[in-house]
């Protein structure tokens, strides 16, 4: 019998739902989270359901959202363009009571120790006015690892405009260390504001060790179970992305959990005839709310994870 599985992955519970496509029968697993090993608590709420003949597996989880809450994740060394290196110290100044004498901004995930100015620089329509040098590269990415950090982050001037500069500079720490995570801030929002862009692609660059464990761990173990259906993850938006995807750029799945949430709603909302919603979730780490108005699950393109700003 053909069953789809949907689990969400919380700080304190696991939750696991199994929907026989045949019967229509669903059957509910809740199992205690392993902050050590998250991926542990899915399957053993696959092994208590002993679900069989799976042909969809998606979940969300909070795990990359408690992460950074937490700063939790890895260390980050940061490359920049020359003259840049305070941007994730100015954010926008918006201070929260920012006309008292007494307000403090928040610490950077990235701190000046592990920033490195590159001398490169593109025109605002990507144009190249001073080419990349592959020795300053190198030189900064072997001077940041040395000190500790252990992932990557590249976010050049203009490079939503034109990416190369920042594929050159992966490319080649990618070369001189195998393994080593470099995230870019073209694949992660190649789009203006340059410190929105650069704060993601650091945030992806703190979290990615973690959930990409996760995810390694996950697919392996459910192999192991004979799910061999293909494993997805929710993102932030409520659509779904491969677990792969979801590896490589969790940032894109940083309120899954929350956003499945208000999805949810929405859905149940319909059934009942009832088109104005208030989602809560109270997890153990974060609560989530969401609003559905008029049928719709409300969104933005601006919003913050504690005091870092997520697009």
């Amino acid at each position: 019998m053909a069953q789809r599985i949907g689990a969400d992955v919380g700080g304190t519970f696991t939750d696991l739902v199994v929907f026989d496509q045949e019967s229509g029968e669903l059957r509910v697993s809740k199992v205690p989270s392993i902050p050590a090993d998250p991926a542990e608590a899915v399957v053993e709420g696959v092994r208590r359901l002993g679900a069989d003949d799976v042909v969809f597996f998606s979940h969300g989880t909070t795990i990359a959202l408690n992460t950074l809450i937490q700063r939790s994740g890895a260390r980050v060394g940061l490359l920049i363009t020359r003259g840049f290196r305070d941007v994730l110290r100015l954010r926008r100044l918006r201070l929260v009571g920012a006309p008292g004498f007494f307000v403090s901004q928040p610490p950077p995930l990235v701190p000046p120790r592990d920033v490195r100015e590159i001398s490169e620089r593109l025109l605002a329509d990507g144009t190249e006015l001073r080419p990349l040098d592959r020795d300053e590269v190198l030189a900064a990415a072997e001077g940041l690892v040395d000190s500790g950090c252990e992932t990557l982050a590249v976010s050049f001037l203009h490079s939503y405009r034109n990416p190369e500069h920042e594929r050159h500079a992966g490319a080649w720490i990618s070369e001189r260390f195998p393994g080593l995570h470099v995230t870019l801030s073209s694949d992660v929002w190649p789009q203006h504001r340059e410190y929105e862009r650069t704060e993601l692609a650091v945030v992806n660059a703190h979290i990615v060790p973690v959930m990409a464990r996760y995810f390694s761990h996950l697919v392996e173990s459910l192999r192991a179970l004979g799910v061999t259906s293909s494993l997805f993850s929710t993102k932030s938006s409520g659509g779904i992305v491969s677990a792969d995807r979801a590896a490589e750029r969790p940032v894109e799945t940083l309120v899954s959990g929350p956003a499945s949430g208000v999805v949810a709603a929405a859905a149940l909302g319909r059934l009942a005839q009832e088109d104005e919603l208030v989602a809560f979730d109270m997890g153990g780490t974060s609560a989530d709310i969401g609003v559905v108005q008029a049928g719709e699950v409300q969104t933005t393109t601006e919003s913050f994870v504690g005091d870092v700003p997520v697009i």
